[in-house]
């Protein structure tokens, strides 16, 4: 059993014992039990959970599974290739199998079967020379080749998702199945090729190369408006009838690897964006009264917040992070206790992550499927929670322009953080 025992859980669960004849009313007990429970955490105010319940993926066992298909069906397995061409954009690979609708009716292959997914990335191109792996990865000073994110995400698929299957999330009732890492030039016979970043260029070489794009530019849009018909974006800011999900599927922990002290609350800022208003920020809070622990994380350069942190005074309660390590920088975020965005719609770069008419460069954000994902409390800014309202998996604050209205909003954050652990020690004090 996982650490938090949800419906979706029970229900798969319960269905694969029903084939097996074993157990059943033990497994029903337990899975009662352990939704009240999680229920009852889930409604006391501060999410104790680190995943979401759709995205709590029990590996099916496809021969004593069933998904009510046609076993009649002799065509071959689906085959799908995931391609990336940068040494990033790893944390949406695993949402890309699970949540990219494709036109299953066009292909030639059976979706009764677990459908193939094969993995092209960029250091399978490049795999021995550290130059090309290094360029725009984030890992500039890096003098070997694992010391790039690509490696730390391959040791994740190798222990975690290879060789496994699991249901799909795009409501089409059908499996994925993780198969393996490809060369390019690898002669496997792909029904569809979905691009982690493409553009114009790789959209138009052939009619089996999907998109994932992680915004919207007016010129690439109106120079070819098909586009938008093969694509999903990585952002809710456009119509009903746009292909649209959130990269929520990331790396599962169990509670007691995130857990943090219950005698101190610690406050998340991620990102790399006005830096300057982020000490201004942490300055006006209360970090002596609730003993807060500041994290900054970032996948860049932390010298200049280093000489910032230093020259304000709190360095001793301050951890900046540059962390390259796909599963390290999310069990990192996870153990976040509030979690501040830097992005706000300040600016000519911070206005494209909001949202402005169709057309217009509306960018995704890497911060928020993980804010979503592990449930984590944050203060966000008042246009940033008019987006992702409906997608919020914990409680908020938000804040309006002003650095005192922000300062505020993360002041109840606390208050709220604090209280809760100090009612769950109490809880747990006397079980």
């Amino acid at each position: 059993m996982p650490a938090q025992v949800t419906p979706t859980y029970c229900r798969a669960f319960i269905n694969i014992m029903k084939q097996k004849r074993s157990h059943l009313v033990i497994i029903i007990v337990v899975c009662f039990h352990g939704v009240i429970k999680n229920f009852k955490l889930s409604t006391s105010g501060i999410s104790s959970g680190h995943g979401v319940e759709d995205t709590i993926r029990p590996q099916v066992n496809y021969h004593s599974f069933s998904i009510g298909v046609n076993k009649q069906d002799d065509r071959r397995a689906c085959n799908v290739r995931i391609e990336n061409k940068f040494d990033f954009h790893h944390e949406v690979l695993e949402s890309m199998v699970l949540r990219f609708p494709l036109p299953w009716h066009k292909f030639n292959c059976s979706t009764s079967k677990p459908i193939n997914y094969y993995f092209a990335l960029y250091q399978n191109r490049f795999h021995l020379n550290i130059r090309f792996a290094k360029m725009g990865s984030g890992a500039e000073n890096a003098r070997y080749l694992n010391e790039t994110e690509f490696w730390t995400w391959k040791k994740y698929f190798e222990s975690d998702l290879q060789n496994k299957t699991f249901n799909r999330l795009d409501g089409s009732n059908t499996l994925a199945h993780f198969n393996k890492l490809v060369t390019y030039e690898e002669p496997i016979k792909y029904d569809a090729n979905i691009d982690a970043g493409c553009g114009n260029n790789e959209f138009r070489k052939n009619h089996k190369t999907f998109c994932i794009l992680h915004s919207s530019k007016k010129d690439v849009i109106k120079a070819n408006p098909s586009l938008a018909n093969r694509s999903c974006f990585l952002t809710p800011m456009y119509p009903p009838s746009q292909c649209k999900f959130m990269a929520i599927d990331l790396p599962k922990f169990q509670e007691e690897e995130v857990s943090t002290p219950s005698s101190e609350v610690s406050i998340c800022v991620h990102g790399n964006r006005n830096r300057t208003r982020v000490i201004e920020l942490l300055l006006m809070i209360p970090f002596e009264e609730y003993n807060i622990k500041f994290v900054i994380t970032q996948r860049n350069d932390i010298s200049s917040y280093k000489k910032l942190v230093k020259e304000s005074g709190f360095g001793d309660r301050t951890t900046i992070v540059n962390e390259l390590d796909y599963v390290k920088f999310h069990k990192n975020f996870a153990r976040c206790d509030i979690v501040i965005p830097s992005i706000e719609p300040f600016g000519s770069k911070g206005q494209e992550y909001f949202d402005f008419e169709m057309g217009g460069n509306k960018r995704s954000s890497g911060i928020t499927p993980a804010i979503i994902s592990y449930k984590r409390p944050s203060v966000v800014h008042e246009a940033y929670a008019v987006i992702y309202r409906d997608y919020f998996t914990a409680p908020i604050e938000v804040y309006g322009n002003t650095l005192e209205s922000k300062a505020d909003a993360v002041k109840r954050m606390i208050i709220k953080v604090h209280k809760e652990k100090k009612t769950m020690l109490k809880t747990d004090t006397h079980i």
